[in-house]
């Protein structure tokens, strides 16, 4: 597989773990600077409660699911997210919030300070 053409459709989803791993990695590390589930390059972060689930995360949603800018942008992925959470009431969880509010402006969404007064 080429790095330089993006893979699309099956051939996206159809990568290793190891493959996918670093990519998700990146995503994490681009969206939330600083995250210790982005700072291990794909590996488990030590003393994480399950391994395993930080794995699939970083080859399902941080792959395969946020490196899919060809179906719409970072921007408009997050700012669905962000809405969603808040539109279902999920806001009493901020864990999840506290996560995906930051990632949304890294990804373009404007935060408060940008907003003309």
């Amino acid at each position: 597989m080429s790095e330089l053409q993006p893979l699309t459709g099956l051939a996206r989803r159809e990568r290793r773990g190891s493959q996918k791993r670093p990519i998700g990695a990146k995503n994490i590390q681009r969206m939330l600077p600083g995250s210790p589930n982005g700072m291990y390059g794909g590996d488990i972060p030590p003393d994480a409660w399950s391994g395993d689930s930080a794995l699939m995360a970083l080859e399902d949603s941080y792959c395969d699911m946020w490196d899919r800018t060809d179906v719409i942008d970072l921007r408009t992925r997050s700012l669905f997210n962000v809405s969603l959470m808040v539109g279902v009431g999920n806001v009493s969880n901020g864990f999840e919030l506290r996560f995906h509010g930051p990632g949304a402006i890294f990804n373009g969404a404007p935060s408060k300070s940008s907003r003309p007064s």
